[in-house]
């Protein structure tokens, strides 16, 4: 896990995509939409099954494989907001994903975490009347 997520920063090759999951099917197998908005599924290889886990709205760096008619490609790794940033400063973001999509800055890397609101009442309705008696 480590080796896939502090290895050097690269683009995409030319036979890989960046696409975004929509959905866990199961079986290891995910779809996932381009930034076209074309959908097809893919799969997660062994080495992360384990290790790595994705859900709806995570970015996967993908490679099509030969025998795909249903299965049309392969997870490569997952892409960190330090990715997407990467991508981002050398134009390699596909376009299609740039208006839906901003980078959280808190701590976790993940856009799909809210911050937590620290809301305290200061009213003295809390208590029940039960309580009181």
């Amino acid at each position: 896990m480590r080796d896939v997520l502090f290895e050097e920063l690269e683009p995409p090759k030319e036979n890989q995509e960046i696409v975004k999951i929509r959905a866990s099917v199961g079986n290891n197998l995910h779809e996932v939409e381009t930034s076209a908005g074309e959908t097809y599924l893919i799969s997660m290889p062994t080495k992360f099954r384990k290790n790595v886990w994705v859900k709806r709205g995570d970015f996967v760096l993908v490679e099509p494989i030969a025998e795909g008619d249903k299965v049309r490609a392969e997870m490569v790794r997952p892409v960190t907001s330090d990715y997407i940033r990467y991508l981002r400063e050398i134009n390699k973001w596909p376009e299609g994903f740039d208006k839906a999509e901003s980078i959280d800055d808190d701590e976790s890397g993940n856009p799909n975490r809210r911050p937590l609101n620290n809301y305290h009442s200061s009213s003295d309705s809390d208590t029940s009347e039960s309580d009181t008696e």
